[in-house]
């Protein structure tokens, strides 16, 4: 499972590096496919370039694994429950603007570089790299969570069953009395 969540973390971030590096690309609209797909799933009423549709993706993507881990906590969801209700959950906060407004948030922050002169794909990998270790940080947790809830869970069983056995033995002792 840890090289399935890898995997896309690891293209898209390559990707976004490899795109936001050649200098040509960085200031480039995006195809008209992708203006479409950014309008409809993302509610971006304006142009988008081709990095800055590489971050909402990344960005929806490492929600999509966060929801994926929280609904997974939840007994009601098995995996691939789980899955589905996480992409119906992101698109709904791909909709609404919450996915823009979060990268426009970040963006921000690289609007504190503006004094150094920052080139754009410096701001870009700055949030790029936010990106990633707030989402991971996430993951991370939530995994330690779920884990922890687990092993509560095993724990409860086992005394209950210790419990049970104990009751056992003292009625079997007091036919032997």
């Amino acid at each position: 499972m840890k090289k399935i969540t890898n995997l896309p973390l690891n293209i898209i971030l390559l990707a976004s590096l490899a795109l936001a590096q050649t200098e040509n690309l960085t200031g480039k609209t995006a195809p008209e496919i992708i203006q479409r797909i950014s309008g409809a799933l993302f509610s971006f009423e304006e142009a988008v370039t081709i990095s800055y549709f590489i971050i909402i993706i990344m960005t929806w993507l490492i929600l999509l694994l966060i929801l994926t881990e929280l609904l997974k906590i939840i007994p009601l969801f098995t995996n691939l429950t789980s899955w589905i209700s996480a992409i119906i959950i992101d698109l709904l906060f791909g909709v609404s603007g919450a996915i823009k407004t979060t990268i426009n948030f970040l963006f921000g922050f690289t609007e504190l570089l503006e004094f150094t002169n920052a080139s754009q794909f410096i701001k870009i990998s700055i949030v790029i790299a936010l990106v990633i270790i707030i989402g991971l940080f996430i993951l991370v947790m939530v995994r330690k969570i779920r884990w922890t809830i687990q092993k509560d869970k095993i724990e409860r069983e086992g005394f209950e069953a210790g419990a049970q056995t104990s009751y056992i033995k003292e009625f079997l002792k007091s036919f032997t009395k």
